[in-house]
């Protein structure tokens, strides 16, 4: 299948169901965590448990067996998320400081759109790294 096709599939659908399942798991942590924790650390620690849905809801329901052990494949999808994670993190904090300071939103609502619109562009870049790198099937030897 090609590049496109890749973006039309049903897979794709799958992928947008699970990440947005596992976004929302991580907006809710996030705003949670940030009742005592400062924004970057509370975006850390909401990824790093909603990164556990999302890789339940990929293996299971999106990417078919690729015959690699368990290790292997949550070691490559632990790889993908922390580029993710710095990812989400630089274009929320960019974000956050424009909403914040060209028009004068409240802090949690700038930083909640920020973090929401951050999320949104991991829909490519993981779904790419997953499909040729996380999930894809072990070559023969």
């Amino acid at each position: 299948m090609n590049l496109i096709g890749d973006f039309l599939s049903r897979r794709y659908l799958l992928f947008l169901f699970s990440g947005g399942t596992a976004s929302a798991v991580g907006i809710v942590l996030r705003l949670l965590f940030g009742l005592f924790m400062d924004y970057v650390p509370s975006i850390v620690a909401a990824y790093v448990l909603s990164t556990l849905t999302a890789y339940l809801l990929n293996r299971f329901l999106v990417f078919k067996a690729t015959g690699k052990r368990y290790h292997v494949e949550i070691a490559k999808f632990y790889i993908v998320n922390v580029i993710g994670l710095l990812q989400t993190i630089a274009i929320s904090s960019v974000l956050a400081g424009l909403l914040k300071g060209r028009l004068s939103l409240p802090e949690t609502v700038s930083e909640t759109l920020a973090h929401v619109a951050a999320l949104s562009t991991l829909a490519v870049t993981s779904f790419l790294l997953y499909k040729y790198w996380t999930f894809a099937p072990r070559k023969q030897e």
